[in-house]
C-alpha cells in the first residue's frame, strides 16, 4: 500500500545514490495522502510521470479521464516540479475522435510552449488509436490504416477518426513532427 511505499522511500533516502522514478494521475495531487514534492525530492523521486493526455478538461470528460483539471492548474502543478528538481514526463494526445476542430492543435502546441523547460519536461505526443484486438473503445469511430500490430505503439498514426478531414489529419501530423 501507499505507506509501505512511503516507509521504502523515507528509508532509501538515507542512500543519495538511489532515486526513483514513480507514475502518478494528475488528479492524485487533490488526494490527502499524497506527498509534497519537496519530500517526494528529498526520498530521491526525479521524475514523475503523467499521462496529461490533454490541456483542455471538457477532452479529458470525453475520454472519461476522470480528470477534471483546469489549463492554468496544469502549468502550475508542473512548473512546481521544476522549482524541486523534479522532471516530467508527459504525454499528450494527438487524433482523438472528439477532437473535431484544428484549434485543438494550435492549443496544445501553445501549452507545451508554456509547460516546456529543456531539464525538466519529457513531453510525449502519442496518437490516439484504437488496439484492433483489444480495444477498449468503440472502433466504428476510426479508420483503421493498418493491422499491422507492430505499428501499435501510439507513436504513429495507425488509425484516424472518421469525423477528421483531410487538413487536419495533416495538421495533427505536422504538429506530432514539430
Amino acid at each position: 500500500g501507499v505507506n509501505r511505499v512511503k516507509e521504502i522511500m523515507s528509508h532509501c533516502s538515507q542512500y543519495k545514490d538511489i532515486h526513483f522514478k514513480i507514475r502518478m494521475r494528475l488528479d492524485d495531487w487533490n488526494r490527502s495522502d499524497v506527498m509534497d514534492l519537496e519530500t517526494l525530492r528529498e526520498w530521491g523521486v526525479d521524475e514523475i510521470q503523467y499521462g496529461v493526455e490533454s490541456p483542455q478538461s471538457d477532452i479529458l470528460t470525453l475520454l472519461q479521464k476522470g480528470m477534471i483539471f483546469e489549463r492554468k492548474k496544469i502549468v502550475d502543478l508542473l512548473k512546481e516540479h521544476y522549482k524541486y528538481g523534479i522532471k516530467v514526463n508527459a504525454s499528450f494526445i494527438l487524433g482523438c475522435s472528439e477532437l473535431e476542430d484544428n484549434e485543438y492543435y494550435e492549443g496544445l502546441k501553445e501549452f507545451i510552449k508554456e509547460i516546456y523547460h529543456e531539464d525538466y519536461l519529457i513531453p510525449y505526443l502519442n496518437f490516439y488509436t484504437p488496439h484492433p484486438v483489444n480495444s477498449t473503445f468503440v472502433n466504428d469511430k476510426y479508420t483503421i490504416t493498418t493491422n499491422d500490430l507492430n505499428f501499435y505503439t501510439h507513436k504513429i498514426p495507425v488509425a484516424f477518426p472518421k469525423n477528421m478531414r483531410q487538413p487536419e489529419r495533416s495538421k495533427m501530423v505536422a504538429i506530432y513532427d514539430e
